[in-house]
């Protein structure tokens, strides 16, 4: 899973773009210390890894979709239509976000599912 987190804070990195250097800075770390991240051999805290979700400017949830996308659905076909899903309602007007809302949670409780409230 490291390797995994590495490797997508690397590649938002190169699209900035933004040197280890640069983001280390940004980060408060060396570029030395950053790049251990990059390369997988240490572990972030969640405070670090929102942090820099923030200064790459990715949504956390992204991450977890990288690290385990087990968690989006069966294949990766399905896990990655639930993945755009998840990042694409963080866009919407608050009053659609509460009628998709109402939907879905309405039907989970006529359906199979736990209901959302």
């Amino acid at each position: 899973m490291d390797a995994a987190i590495g490797k997508l804070i690397r590649e938002r990195r190169d699209a900035i773009p933004l040197t280890r250097n640069e983001l280390g800075e940004l980060l408060g770390l060396s570029a030395q210390v950053y790049g251990r991240y990059e390369r997988g051999f240490s572990k972030m805290t969640a405070t670090r890894m929102v942090h820099l979700a923030e200064l790459l400017d990715f949504h956390p949830i992204e991450l977890l979709g990288e690290i385990a996308p087990h968690f989006f659905g069966e294949n990766e076909e399905d896990a990655e239509k639930k993945l755009q899903l998840c990042v694409g309602i963080f866009d919407l007007p608050p009053e659609t976000a509460a009628a998709f809302l109402h939907i879905v949670d309405h039907g989970m409780k006529s359906g199979k599912g736990r209901a959302l409230s």
